[in-house]
């Protein structure tokens, strides 16, 4: 089967315009609103200008009309990080240049760049961190090989971690509480897998004064992790919240803890 056969029997696209590689001036690139980004985060601009660098900054896609302007189809976000940081060398931006036929082609190839590309996640994220020894990253993945866990993006086992950016928000704030609710989850699940939502209840009512270790008999005995996430699921009703933050986390689990129990455990 040739080419042609190929591209008429699986219905696919022509290839097209294969662009040129250029430098191009930070200058002379625009941005088109009617087809970017217009909720683009200043916060998350101000995060990337921070680590900005040329050896990561990678190549924008850039589209030039008849008229010779320049208009920039994916990179928003590093461009607008660059022009915050303002430090950056004159010399030129790396780009792929293709020909436009106007802002309908440059949107129709905004569209079809978004819409499968599918973002980082946050185990890769991590390893990537790990690899670069970026903390807390590099840290925590000595602890965790020290106690025989490896982040995985899907957890199976009580040795697997698939939340390591909650973990990091955790360890952050508080190491040593961070620490004792991955050893005190393990207790719970047994063999089973690990979840965000346990770690983020357990590492909040530590850190709010209540023993959560003391009582893991108590938890295993009224269900376990599976009581665990049904408590935290309800006390999230309760509240009429749609997120699950670390205090309705804490609290769903306060909760399981307090049941048929005399003496309540209060929040400190």
């Amino acid at each position: 089967m040739d080419k042609m056969d190929k591209v008429e029997r699986y219905d696919w696209a022509a290839p097209g315009d294969a662009g040129k590689s250029r430098m191009v001036l930070d200058r002379d690139l625009n941005i088109d609103p009617a087809y970017q980004r217009d909720e683009v985060s200043i916060a998350n601009t101000r995060a990337l200008a921070r680590t900005l660098r040329w050896d990561s900054f990678g190549v924008v896609v850039v589209f030039e009309r008849e008229d010779g302007s320049l208009w920039v189809v994916d990179g928003q976000q590093r461009i607008l990080a660059l022009r915050l940081r303002g430090d950056f060398p004159a010399r030129g931006i790396p780009a792929r240049v293709f020909k436009s036929r106007g802002p309908a082609h440059e949107a129709e190839a905004f569209l079809a760049m978004n819409t499968g590309r599918k973002p980082v996640r946050a185990a890769e994220k991590y390893h990537a961190g790990v690899l670069s020894n970026h903390e807390p990253e590099r840290e925590i993945d000595v602890w965790f090989r020290s106690i025989g866990i490896e982040v995985r993006r899907r957890a199976h086992n009580a040795d697997v971690v698939d939340f390591p950016a909650i973990f990091m928000l955790t360890w952050m704030h508080d190491t040593a509480n961070a620490k004792k609710a991955i050893e005190i989850q393990r207790r719970i699940v047994d063999d089973g897998p690990m979840r965000a939502m346990i770690h983020k209840g357990i590492w909040y009512l530590l850190r709010n004064g209540i023993d959560v270790g003391a009582d893991v008999d108590r938890i295993k005995m009224n269900g376990g992790a599976i009581a665990i996430v049904h408590s935290i699921h309800a006390y999230q009703i309760l509240l009429a919240n749609s997120g699950k933050s670390f205090a309705t986390c804490g609290g769903g689990l306060l909760s399981l803890l307090n049941k048929r129990r005399r003496n309540k455990l209060s929040l400190r």
